[in-house]
């Protein structure tokens, strides 16, 4: 009996939260009862909702049944994906005998900011700690640090940012762009694992 694709990854990774590349490479698992099988078509359909994507909708990519035994590395060809947005994917197979599996799970993927126009935050940093001299590009130097500007060196920097929402959130997403070691927490609470 054949069996749904299994272990998807985009980019390499489970439902990464942000990927910087608009053709990321999709790869997934097979399983099959009979021995000697393997892969003689797939499908892969990338949706822009849960809903669209549980009925089976590529609507922002159709790959349509593709005559190929691979399963790893296989590049998006859809719609251009856009700055932070999340993606749902899912993938079907036919073995040699042309029977074909179910889909897969459903599996995500989000995309990051592309342009730099997308940036619209502000930076959380203390003015002192900073020389905004040479802001205009990153610069490494051995011996010293110069990243936009000379930051005087300092141990266990704490950065915090105060805020209050009016609204309930469905979900937020939060870039944290630092030299090092860094955790990030919401009200006390460690974020992450990472």
């Amino acid at each position: 009996m054949i069996k749904a694709p299994y272990d998807l990854k985009c980019e390499y990774l489970t439902n990464p939260i942000c990927i910087d590349v608009k053709k990321p490479r999709f790869s997934w698992l097979l399983e099959h009862e009979q021995r000697n099988q393997n892969q003689n078509l797939y499908q892969i359909i990338v949706s822009s909702t849960r809903k669209l994507s549980q009925d089976e909708k590529g609507d922002i990519w159709d790959s349509r049944k593709q005559v190929s035994s691979d399963n790893l590395n296989i590049v998006y060809s859809g719609t251009e994906l856009q700055s932070d947005r999340t993606y749902f994917w899912r993938v079907k197979w036919w073995d040699k005998d042309n029977i074909e599996s179910k889909y897969s799970d459903i599996h995500t993927f989000g995309t990051a900011l592309f342009q730099s126009s997308d940036w619209k935050a502000r930076w959380i940093s203390k003015k002192e700690f900073i020389e905004k001299k040479s802001r205009k590009k990153l610069q490494y130097k051995s011996g010293g640090r110069n990243i936009a500007g000379r930051i005087k060196e300092l141990h266990a920097l704490y950065l915090r940012k105060e805020f209050s929402l009016s609204k309930s959130i469905k979900n937020a997403k939060i870039y944290v762009c630092g030299v090092g070691y860094s955790q990030l927490r919401i009200n006390g609470k460690r974020i992450g694992d990472r």
